[in-house]
């Protein structure tokens, strides 16, 4: 009769990062054979580690599937550099991921690893994404990066990072166990609210924080269809004016229109950082309701929940042509931008605020896919 494991299962890990700073640092691989080697050496936790290279975040059904993964205790550890925030995949993935765990009351679960960028990592930053990392217990893995996989310097942060991935599965784990979660409410029949706090929101609570974020997600859009309209505008004067000059004057014409085309790229950056932030809220409010109506709600609520999830999700698919034709324009400036530092930095702007914009974009999609 063959023995009967008493192994614990192997605590799992999904390491979020820009594939453009692994092929500068050429350090994933060897960040997940040391977790997996560190974490069970040293605490005898069986560690699995997942990478992705070939498709966004965990696969194509990730987003319906991150609740059941953060039940199970998955750490999300993004590998952190300043590249990270200018790639629309890895703030969503960081936003659904921080969203879902809050909800969950398992932030810990949470672990960013800070390998460049420091200097953008602030609490009181206008990037809600960079906000999220600097009020965790991130790790500045700045040194071991630069010294190299090979080391002391390295082996002794990732020891000190496996030790933090096991504390906070183990700490996870035990919350879990208590079954903290989303609170009950008398609207959701069938819960057994003695576990929840007289204070903590209920249903129709959830119900009013997603109402205001979608009124303002609503509000911000149409915001960004003017400043769209004026970018437009701005630019056909610019390319009117540059072609049918002679091309030694066109140098004094980028620096003539750079200060007005700054001014409605920072509008259009400042409207995609404040949508991203609005589908934040409207995303973390959703998954309590989500979470509340599939524990405790009958099965005609879960239907007519899940059918107004996807009409939500589908009304902000208008949005799609929005940020095309804005990504439209700003392939149109490109060669506008080679020509010029000063427009160039005048159309940065713009270029943070469509990442931001397309972040919200999919997390508003995964509402979808959160209905099934």
């Amino acid at each position: 009769m063959s023995a009967i494991s008493t192994e614990q299962p192997p605590i799992k890990c999904f390491l979020s990062y820009s594939r453009n700073d692994d092929e500068m640092l050429g350090f994933v691989d060897n960040v997940k054979r040391d977790l997996e080697g560190l974490c069970f050496g040293d605490r005898g936790r069986r560690v699995q580690v997942f990478i992705d290279r070939e498709s966004i975040g965990w696969g194509q059904d990730w987003r319906q599937q991150i609740n059941a993964s953060i039940e199970g205790a998955l750490v999300f550890m993004p590998l952190v550099t300043r590249t990270y925030f200018d790639r629309s995949y890895c703030r969503e993935e960081i936003l659904a991921f921080y969203s879902a765990a809050k909800n969950l009351g398992v932030t810990d679960l949470l672990l960013p690893v800070l390998v460049l960028g420091q200097g953008y990592i602030t609490e009181d930053s206008d990037d809600i994404a960079a906000r999220v990392i600097a009020q965790r217990q991130y790790f500045d893995f700045r040194d071991a990066a630069i010294e190299g996989t090979t080391s002391a310097t390295w082996r002794r942060a990732m020891l000190t990072v496996a030790n933090k991935l096991v504390d906070a599965t183990e700490l996870a784990e035990s919350s879990l166990d208590q079954e903290i979660g989303p609170p009950a409410s008398a609207m959701v029949t069938g819960a057994d609210a003695s576990r929840f706090d007289d204070d903590d929101p209920g249903l129709l609570d959830y119900v009013q924080a997603f109402g205001a974020a979608a009124q303002r997600m609503t509000a911000v859009g149409q915001e960004m269809y003017d400043a769209m309209v004026e970018w437009k505008l701005v630019l056909d004067s610019a390319t009117a004016r540059i072609n049918s000059a002679p091309e030694d004057s066109r140098q004094a014409i980028l620096l003539s229109l750079a200060p007005e085309m700054k001014d409605v790229s920072a509008r259009i950056g400042n409207i995609g950082r404040e949508w991203e932030n609005s589908a934040v809220e409207a995303d973390s409010a959703i998954r309590a309701l989500y979470s509340l109506v599939r524990e405790f709600g009958t099965p005609e609520m879960k239907d007519e929940f899940a059918g107004e999830l996807k009409v939500m999700a589908g009304s902000m698919n208008e949005l799609d042509a929005v940020e095309h034709s804005i990504s439209e324009l700003l392939t149109r400036m490109m060669p506008v931008e080679v020509l010029n530092s000063a427009m160039r930095n005048s159309i940065r702007p713009a270029r943070i605020g469509i990442t931001s914009i397309r972040t919200a974009l999919e997390i508003v999609r995964g509402w979808a896919d959160m209905a099934g």
